[in-house]
C-alpha cells in the first residue's frame, strides 16, 4: 500500500512590536483546536469545539446509517452518551445541521445466534477524529520543540496555535487535515496544511505537476472574530479547491480576526511530501522502492509532470537524486531541493512497535481477515507523528530562507540611502543569524543540528545568506561613500558661501589696499594715484574670476 502526505507552508509577516497582541487576539478568537504555552507549560483545548465535536459524534451515532436498515426486525437500542450532551441537544442539532456523509463508521456484531444479533454502532465525525489526533499531536510537538530547540527561543520568541480543520475530499475519501500555525516574535507566522491520502497498491507519476492536487467538496467554518459553539454547524461550501486556495482561506481568516493590525501575506511557499511504502512485510530495505520508483521521487522534488520526467535521461534523474539527498537510512530517505523537500518511509521503520500495539488483538483481527489493514493504520499514524519531527526542523529553514530572501530583495532594490537605513537592515539581518543559528537555535550538538545544516545547505539558504552578507559589504561601500560626497557637498555649499562673502567684501579690502598701500608706494605710487578706481575694480575682477574657477573645478573633482 502506498501512502502519501502532502504539506503546504505559506507565511504572513507584521509588525514584530504586534506580537503579543497578536496572540492574545488569536486566543480570544476562539478560531483553534489547541494551543500549548511553552513558557507557563500549560495547555489549552478549545472547549467551544470540543462541545461541537462531542454533540456532532453523539447526534451522528445516535443516527447511525444501520441502526434502522431492516424494518421488519425487532430492535432495542442502548445509548451511552457524554455527560455533557442531552437528548434534546441532539434532536436540535440533527434537525438544524442534519447528517452528512463526513464520518467514518465503525459497525460490528459482538455477538450473534439463530435468532438474534448484539451490534455496536460508532459513528465518528471527520472533524472529531481530527480533534483527537490533534491532542495528541500537540503534546508530540511540545516534546520535539524541548528535546531540540533552546528554551530561550521557545519560551520568549514562539507561540503555536492548532487551527480549526475544513472538510474535503480527494478521489472520493475525506482527508484528515492538520492546520499549524507559528508565531514568531521577529514578525512572521507560518501556516503549515497538512492532508493524507492513500493510492491504494499503485504507484505512480501523476500526470499533472504534484503539487496541484484538487481536493473536492471543500468546506469552511464561515470566517468570524469570535467563535461560539454554534457557529461551528455553519460551514461555507466552496466545492473544488487547491491546497493553495485552502492556504488563502487560513490567510483571511488570521486577517480578520487581527483586522487591526496589519498582516502581510506574501507569495513565498515550500512543500513537503512525505511517502510510505507500506504494504507490510515486501520492502524492509527502502532503498529497493527508491530504485523502483526514482522517477516518482524526481516527479515530486522538482514538480514536475509525468511528461516531463519522462523526457529525463536516467543519468540525469540518479544525479538529480544524488543531489538532493539529505539522510539516507536503511527505513527512511530524505531529499531537498530549493523549495520541496522529500521525506520517504519504509513500513519497516514502524513495524515492531505496530506489531507490539496489535499484539492483544492479533487473533480477532487475523480471524477477521483486517490484520494487515491494521497494520498499515499504524504505519500512517506512527509516520505522521515522525513526520513533523522532521518538518518542523524543515520549517526553521523555510524561515530564515524567507527572511534572508526578504533582506535581499530589500537591498537589491537600493533601499539602503543611508547610514540609518543600512544599520535597520544589518540589525534585522544580525537577528536572523543569531536567532537562527545552529549552534544558538539548538540544545546540543547531534542529528537535528546536523540534518538543519545540511536542509540550510541543499534549499539554498546559505547561498541566500553569503549573498545577502556581500551585499552589505557593498552596501556598506556605497554608504561611506554616499556620506564622503555629502560630506563634500557640504564643504562645497560652504566655500560657495565663503567665496561669495570674499567677493562682496573684497571690493572694500581691495580699495583699502589701492588707496592706502599701493598709492603710497615709493616709485610706483603714481601709477595706482592715477587711477585708484581703475585698479580697485580691476583686482576684484581678478578675486571674482579666481572664485567661480575654484568652485568650478571642485564641483568637478565631486561629481567625478
Amino acid at each position: 500500500m502506498f501512502y502519501k502526505n502532502l504539506n503546504v507552508f505559506g507565511i504572513i509577516t507584521f509588525e514584530p512590536d504586534h506580537y503579543k497582541k497578536i496572540n492574545k487576539l488569536v486566543k480570544e478568537s476562539r478560531a483553534y483546536v489547541s494551543y500549548i504555552d511553552s513558557k507557563k507549560d500549560t495547555g489549552t483545548i478549545n472547549r467551544r469545539y470540543e462541545n461541537y465535536v462531542v454533540l456532532k459524534q453523539a447526534a451522528y451515532t445516535y443516527n447511525a446509517p444501520q441502526r434502522n436498515k431492516d424494518p421488519n426486525m425487532n430492535k432495542i437500542f442502548s445509548t451511552i452518551m457524554p455527560k455533557s450532551v442531552t437528548q434534546e441537544q441532539i434532536n436540535t442539532f440533527l434537525k438544524e445541521h442534519g447528517m452528512n456523509q463526513d464520518y467514518e463508521y465503525d459497525y460490528s456484531i459482538v455477538h450473534k445466534d439463530e435468532g438474534s444479533y448484539v451490534a455496536t454502532h460508532n459513528v465518528i465525525p471527520i472533524e472529531h477524529s481530527v480533534f483527537n489526533t490533534v491532542l495528541d499531536l500537540d503534546d508530540n510537538f511540545e516534546k520535539i520543540n524541548r528535546k531540540y530547540l533552546n528554551e530561550e527561543f521557545l519560551f520568549k520568541n514562539y507561540q503555536r496555535f492548532t487551527l480549526l480543520p475544513f472538510l474535503a475530499k480527494y478521489k472520493d475519501n475525506y482527508v484528515k487535515p492538520i492546520v499549524i500555525a507559528n508565531v514568531y516574535d521577529i514578525g512572521i507566522i507560518t501556516i503549515q496544511i497538512s492532508i493524507g491520502f492513500n493510492n491504494g497498491h499503485k504507484v505512480e507519476i501523476p500526470n499533472e505537476e504534484p503539487n496541484s492536487i484538487i481536493l473536492d467538496d471543500l468546506e469552511f467554518y464561515r470566517i468570524k472574530k469570535n467563535y461560539s459553539s454554534r457557529d461551528f454547524w455553519i460551514r461555507d461550501k466552496i466545492g473544488k479547491g487547491t491546497m493553495y486556495d485552502i492556504l488563502n482561506y487560513y490567510t483571511k481568516q488570521l486577517k480578520a480576526i487581527c483586522e487591526s493590525y496589519e498582516l502581510n501575506k506574501h507569495s513565498e511557499k515550500q512543500i513537503a511530501w512525505v511517502f510510505g511504502d507500506f504494504a507490510p512485510n515486501k520492502r524492509s530495505e527502502h532503498e529497493d522502492f527508491v530504485s523502483q520508483n526514482k522517477k516518482l521521487f524526481i516527479s515530486h522534488l522538482i514538480n514536475a509532470p509525468k511528461q516531463f520526467v519522462e523526457r529525463m535521461t536516467d543519468d540525469d534523474i540518479s544525479q538529480l537524486l544524488d543531489d538532493s539527498r539529505i539522510q539516507k537510512l536503511k527505513s527512511m530517505h530524505f531529499y531537498c531541493s530549493e523549495v520541496i523537500s522529500l521525506l520517504s518511509f519504509s513500513y519497516s521503520a514502524f513495524h515492531e512497535d505496530a506489531v507490539h500495539n496489535l499484539q492483544d488483538a492479533e487473533k480477532d483481527l487475523k480471524r477477521q481477515g483486517v490484520y494487515n489493514d491494521m497494520l498499515i493504520e499504524e504505519y500512517k499514524e506512527s509516520s505522521l507523528f515522525s513526520m513533523y519531527e522532521f518538518l518542523r526542523i524543515y520549517e526553521l529553514t523555510f524561515i530564515k530562507r524567507f527572511y534572508a530572501k526578504k533582506l535581499l530583495n530589500k537591498m537589491s532594490n537600493n533601499m539602503i540611502k543611508s547610514l540609518k537605513e543600512y544599520n535597520s537592515i544589518r540589525h534585522e539581518f544580525n537577528s536572523l543569524k543569531v536567532n537562527y543559528d545552529e549552534q544558538l537555535l539548538f540544545k546540543s550538538y547531534g542529528s537535528p543540528m546536523i540534518l538543519y545544516g545540511k536542509l540550510l545547505e541543499k534549499s539554498g539558504t546559505d547561498r541566500l545568506v553569503d549573498k545577502v552578507e556581500k551585499l552589505f559589504t557593498n552596501a556598506r561601500e556605497d554608504v561611506n561613500s554616499s556620506r564622503e560626497f555629502a560630506i563634500k557637498q557640504s564643504e562645497t555649499y560652504i566655500l560657495i558661501m565663503t567665496s561669495l562673502l570674499t567677493i562682496l567684501l573684497g571690493y572694500r579690502g581691495i580699495k583699502f589696499i589701492v588707496d592706502d598701500i599701493l598709492v603710497n608706494l615709493p616709485g610706483v605710487g603714481t601709477y595706482f594715484a592715477m587711477h585708484p578706481l581703475r585698479w580697485t575694480i580691476s583686482f576684484w575682477i581678478i578675486l571674482f574670476i579666481s572664485m567661480i574657477t575654484l568652485n568650478v573645478l571642485r564641483i568637478k573633482a565631486i561629481r567625478s
